[in-house]
């Protein structure tokens, strides 16, 4: 039921929104008239994935700064990133990134410590 009892259209984030789960979630606020914002690594290559309504921002959730700038605005932010490179020698990479989005959200106030 994502969003469904929300008054009005919330400003959103997604990140990871070229993946299945993102591009469900994606697809499902837009839908529900919610306006949002995919964090992507490579527009162009996003562009054909994502819904046109999108707004698309150019970032990567292991570049802080870029993440900083994609929140501006944003009210909910949907965190559906991961490792596209799911075969890597260093299982450790997945956890490792997590964690630092984790912390670079708290760092904001985006999350409860």
């Amino acid at each position: 039921m994502l969003a469904r009892h929300c008054s009005r259209a919330m400003k959103t984030l997604v990140t990871g929104g070229t993946g299945l789960i993102g591009n469900a979630i994606v697809r499902r606020l837009i839908e529900r008239g919610h306006e949002v914002r995919a964090l992507v690594r490579d527009p162009a290559r996003a562009k054909p994935l994502l819904d046109a309504r999108a707004e698309l921002v150019r970032g990567d959730v292991e570049q802080p700064a870029s993440l900083q700038a994609a929140l501006q605005g944003v009210e909910w932010l949907f965190h559906a990133a991961g490792m596209p490179e799911q075969w890597q020698r260093d299982d450790s990479v997945f956890e490792r990134v997590m964690q630092r989005t984790l912390a670079f959200l708290r760092e904001q106030g985006l999350v409860p410590r």
